[in-house]
């Protein structure tokens, strides 16, 4: 979905009114309601707006961008200020609020459709035990703690994500298996050694895929049946995924 041309007002309609954005080339929709959230909220709200039609993209922000310039111009309201703010937003957008790490949305804009390197899944074990018992204050520091354990492991073109509640997801580019075997396992144990909560230890179930030829979706699903794997075969260790059935806890992991 893209917006097209600014249409102008008839000359009889109070200013404003009539101004239209053509979506899609087919569906013209009324200018006053992104007037109405710049004028209560500002350019932010009508970011939004834009962004709830489908440009979710930088393309799309840009186009975005645009339209409301020229609407802003008309009516004397304020303007991003440029090409950087849109790109900040666009990351905050990317960024789990919590640990700082990209979010799912995130490390799916950076990874590739059909990547190659490998891919690690890795849930903490008995999280939910440690929000019971302390509270979920506590089980953010402890996400927090795990989150800065993860970066100091990692090479700068690594790619770390909050995947989803106590779920970390990381692509390594250009890595086989047995070397992400290696990273997952020093990552593993870094977590262990590093993080507790009122002396208790936290540690971290991990799944490994690798590949140069499969989907992202793919390799995910296979990294996240080692992680599923891993907890099966006792927790605080890593399996490998691949295809086939669903490892059991007789499955040998990697240590």
């Amino acid at each position: 979905m893209q917006i097209g041309r600014i249409i102008p007002s008839q000359p009889a309609a109070p200013k404003g009114a009539g101004l239209q954005i053509a979506v899609g080339g087919a569906v013209a929709l009324p200018l006053v309601f992104y007037l109405a959230a710049l004028l209560v909220t500002g350019p932010m709200t009508a970011e939004a707006t834009f962004l709830a039609l489908g440009l979710g993209s930088a393309t799309g922000m840009a186009l975005a961008l645009g339209a409301v310039r020229k609407i802003s111009a008309l009516q004397h309201l304020p303007l991003l200020s440029d090409a950087q703010e849109v790109e900040r937003r666009l990351e905050e957008a990317d960024t789990d609020p919590l640990t700082g790490v990209l979010n799912r949305r995130g490390f799916d804009r950076r990874v590739p459709e059909y990547p190659d390197g490998a891919i690690l899944m890795l849930d903490l074990d008995h999280f939910k035990a440690v929000n019971d018992d302390f509270g979920h204050d506590a089980g953010d520091a402890v996400l927090l703690r795990v989150a800065d354990v993860l970066r100091e492991e990692l090479r700068k073109d690594d790619v770390l994500a909050r995947y989803g509640g106590e779920e970390f997801v990381i692509f390594l580019p250009e890595t086989a298996l047995r070397d992400a075997c290696r990273v997952a396992e020093r990552a593993r144990a870094a977590i262990a050694a590093q993080v507790s909560i009122c002396g208790r230890r936290v540690t971290a179930s991990f799944g490994v895929s690798a590949g140069s030829r499969l989907p992202r979706a793919t390799l995910i699903a296979q990294a996240d049946r080692g992680a599923y794997a891993a907890k099966a075969g006792g927790r605080n260790r890593i399996c490998p995924g691949g295809d086939g059935p669903m490892p059991d806890g007789r499955l040998q992991p990697i240590r």
